[in-house]
């Protein structure tokens, strides 16, 4: 990826495909196949796992003048942010843990999937550092 710099398709890539697992996650819970049900939880993880240090790259690209540890840190500000605000969340719905709570849950999930692949598909690539790197020195 580092050298095709195509960080952009492979966000896009794994975005569309996490959809997807999500949106057959939520079709298999009216099945109720637990087993299926936790094979596309694991594909689910699995496609997700680029997608941080992936989405580094792009914002220390995007935000070329600014220093990386500014951008990373702001960036990983909003990821902890998320990550601890998503669960609290979620475990005030799923309280009652019935099958419409996970619905629930699961339609949130894909919104904010969707959400993030749009933001990302919208977004102007413009690979600054790249750019700066490949400037010839007289």
């Amino acid at each position: 990826v580092s050298k095709s710099h195509k960080y952009k398709f492979c966000v896009l890539l794994a975005g569309g495909i996490g959809t997807g697992l999500l949106i057959s996650m939520l079709g298999i819970s009216f099945i109720g196949n637990v087993l299926l049900t936790e094979a596309v939880t694991v594909s689910y993880l699995i496609v997700m796992a680029p997608i941080l240090p992936l989405s580094f790259i792009i914002l220390a690209e995007i935000s070329f003048p600014i220093p990386e540890p500014v951008s990373g840190g702001i960036y990983y500000v909003f990821v902890q942010t998320f990550a601890t605000a998503l669960p609290l969340v979620f475990s005030s719905i799923m309280e009652d843990n019935t099958l419409a709570g996970s619905l629930i849950t699961l339609i949130i999930l894909i919104v904010f999937q969707l959400i993030g692949v749009i933001l990302v598909a919208t977004g102007k690539e413009d690979l600054k550092r790249v750019k700066h790197e490949e400037k010839p020195i007289l």
